[in-house]
């Protein structure tokens, strides 16, 4: 048996399904967190400005995910 799921994943899995291997590590990669999903709506909030109302959602995702990187 395997320590967990990524070891699995690691091993067998990246092998036998490459595709969903490559869905697979964006979605293990995500940490989990304990905070408030206000908190979270509050961020964006100050990304999503009166002057910033028409950027899309890939540049307002990637703004909010650099937020949380550094």
């Amino acid at each position: 048996f395997f320590e967990s799921p990524w070891a699995w994943w690691l091993q067998i899995g990246r092998l036998q399904h490459p595709i969903v291997f490559k869905i697979t590590t964006d979605f293990l990669s995500i940490p989990s967190t304990r905070c408030n999903y206000t908190r979270s709506f509050s961020s964006a909030r100050r990304t999503i400005t009166c002057n910033r109302n028409s950027l899309e959602g890939d540049t307002i995702e990637a703004l909010q995910l650099q937020k949380n990187w550094l």
